[in-house]
């Protein structure tokens, strides 16, 4: 009799691991499963948003004055950004300030100088801005135009890549593309309208998704700030040659 316990107990001995055998298959074959369905569904997503977009600007926040909004094209993972608010100040301010190029800023830009002057209204600059960890500081190099409209005294400020002018740098991802736009309009009470625009693609390993997400807020926090850097001493009461104020 007792042998034939034994028997039967080693037959279990030797069951228990066919069980755990296939018990642990299936558990691959699920989790495998899982990973497929997550793939196909990034996948899915992924062109879902690509070739998803109105064409047309869509309010995103509007706060301490200033409105972002978001444009999404269809075939483009890329969004552009529009960012309007309002300052007290003068163009001369304004675009004294935007041709600082050792402006103290609170946003992580650096190294910023003029490469090329051909004239007042037309510069080639470089500066470098900074991206947390794991992520390579991007590296610009962009033409800068300001165009005054002689009706309206609005200002156009125009930055265009151009990332084949100087070498490139090891610390930094060149950006190649950059199609950004100031436009500056004066208002009868003395205010002046900002309408600034980005249309950028910051390059590197950097996902879309996190671009799409951080330039809104970034647009948000620097615009709010634009009141107090124009009120510095050296931007309050400058002038350019070039430059025509509307008058009162």
């Amino acid at each position: 009799m007792s042998a034939v316990i034994q028997d039967v107990n080693q037959g279990d001995a030797v069951a228990t691991p066919k069980r755990a055998t296939s018990w642990g298959r299936k558990l691959r074959r699920f989790l495998l499963g899982v990973i497929a369905l997550l793939l196909v569904s990034g996948v899915v997503a992924h062109f879902a948003f690509v070739y998803s977009g109105s064409s047309k600007w869509e309010l995103m926040s509007d706060t301490n004055g200033v409105k972002v909004y978001s444009m999404k094209i269809p075939g483009q993972s890329l969004e552009k950004f529009l960012a309007v608010f309002k300052v007290k100040s003068t163009l001369g301010a304004m675009t004294t300030f935007m041709q600082d190029y050792d402006a103290k800023l609170d946003v992580n830009f650096y190294g910023g100088k003029e490469l090329q002057r051909h004239g007042p209204q037309a510069t080639v600059t470089t500066w470098k801005g900074g991206f947390p960890a794991p992520f390579k500081d991007r590296d610009f190099v962009s033409r800068n135009i300001f165009i005054q409209d002689p009706q309206t005294k609005s200002v156009l400020y125009v930055l265009q890549a151009l990332p084949d002018l100087t070498p490139t740098d090891d610390c930094c991802v060149r950006v190649r593309r950059s199609e950004n736009t100031w436009l500056l309009t004066p208002q009868k009470n003395g205010e002046i309208e900002v309408r600034w625009t980005i249309d950028m693609d910051l390059g590197g390993a950097l996902p879309y998704i996190i671009a799409n997400l951080a330039h809104p807020d970034m647009m948000a926090f620097f615009a709010a700030k634009m009141q107090g850097y124009l009120e510095r001493p050296k931007y309050i009461n400058a002038k350019a040659d070039w430059l025509v104020e509307p008058t009162p």
